[in-house]
């Protein structure tokens, strides 16, 4: 059985897309395609970040930063936080 966790901390990068990219470079998500990504302090993630989480989760494509193309991919999704999302959320 393959089983990967990792923890979300990866860019994805096309060397023709970023400066002082040398090389492409798989992300946390294209990493793990089969298993499972740790999202650790999922809580912590800001506002601008949340709506490409949730295109990621809805759609379980990838595109790396310069990239050209989507990647579709297959992941088990683990988060964690110790704050109180509820009542975050609810106010």
């Amino acid at each position: 059985m393959k089983f990967k966790v990792l923890v979300l901390c990866l860019v994805l990068i096309e060397p023709s897309g970023a400066q002082d990219a040398v090389e492409a470079r798989p992300g946390a998500f294209e990493v793990a395609d089969g298993g499972t990504v740790f999202l650790d302090e999922i809580g912590e993630l800001g506002p601008e970040l949340q709506p490409k989480l949730l295109r990621v989760l809805e759609s379980r494509e990838v595109k790396r930063i310069g990239g050209q193309r989507y990647a579709r991919i297959d992941v088990r999704v683990i988060a964690a936080t110790n704050r109180n999302l509820r009542s975050e959320v609810n106010g």
